[in-house]
């Protein structure tokens, strides 16, 4: 770090696990399928406490047969590794995982300035 740098912030949650957690929470927005996923859980669930379940017809709706493939085999299983959902194979639904909070911002960011982004981002 040069002398000219400005000091990084320090924090108290876990700061060395932060840039992971960022990291992680880019690369689930990366892909269209999972961005849709997840927004599709940050609509149905404005509020952070009590998170409801989302069935998985609402989520994959008007997807074609290898976007479902996609997000069924890919997509659900890599966002539930990082602790972004909890998919519920039997009951058919998708629930926000314990670190949902982690992605629900650049999720919501994302939306609230879809005005701003180029056309195709979302």
């Amino acid at each position: 770090m040069s002398s000219k740098s400005p000091p990084r912030k320090n924090s108290t949650d876990n700061s060395p696990m932060l840039p992971r957690r960022f990291d992680r929470a880019l690369e689930a927005i990366s892909h269209p399928d999972r961005r849709l996923v997840l927004a599709g859980l940050v609509e149905a669930n404005p509020q952070r406490e009590d998170f409801a379940p989302v069935a998985w017809a609402e989520l994959t709706f008007g997807m074609a047969p290898s976007q479902l493939i996609g997000v069924s085999h890919t997509h659900l299983p890599k966002l539930e590794d990082f602790g972004y959902v909890t998919w519920d194979r039997d009951a058919h639904a998708v629930h926000a995982g314990p670190q949902f909070d982690d992605v629900r911002i650049l999720v919501q960011l994302l939306d609230d300035n879809a005005d701003e982004l180029p056309d195709g981002w979302l």
